[in-house]
């Protein structure tokens, strides 16, 4: 949780990072719908955060610190069942292509992208995180593209335990 409060205080006070400056711009412009995320993965996601291991996209590092920067966080066992949480099977439509996905968002040790595991730390995987159906957003992907994601379903959202 240490590093949600740190991404959380570098949101509202680094001026001379750009990053808070676009996500405040995002939100303030309807772009980044209210997205919750359990205690329970927050701590978890914290603690990826924090391992030092080096990920290979350090952009998709920093989406992830400010979109957990921006989250709500609640009680694993207060989120709704229509959000989407880790472990979570979910059904998303990319609005630019009309395709839509079934992926499960998992921890990046247990991605596997063809058989439809997406890591958090992914894109994707960040851009879905704590959104819940109905919701979408624009969020942008390697080489400066940005895509409109949908969530249409969460098929399966696993219990949590602590």
């Amino acid at each position: 949780m240490k590093r949600v409060n740190d991404a959380r205080a570098k949101a509202r006070a680094n001026e001379n990072d750009p990053l808070p400056d676009l996500i405040q711009w995002v939100a303030a412009h309807g772009l980044a719908p209210r997205i919750r995320v359990s205690d329970v993965d927050a701590q978890r996601l914290d603690g990826l955060l924090a391992s030092g291991r080096p990920p290979r996209d350090q952009d998709a590092v920093a989406w992830l610190e400010a979109e957990l920067g921006r989250a709500e966080v609640v009680p694993a066992a207060a989120l709704p069942a229509d959000v989407v949480c880790m472990n979570a099977r979910v059904r998303y439509l990319d609005e630019d292509s009309g395709v839509v996905r079934d992926v499960l968002l998992v921890y990046p040790g247990d991605a596997d992208a063809p058989a439809g595991r997406v890591s958090v730390l992914s894109p994707v995987g960040s851009a879905l995180l704590g959104l819940s159906v109905g919701q979408g957003i624009s969020w942008p992907m390697p080489r400066g593209r940005t895509r409109r994601l949908r969530v249409v379903a969460v098929l399966a959202q696993p219990a949590v335990t602590t």
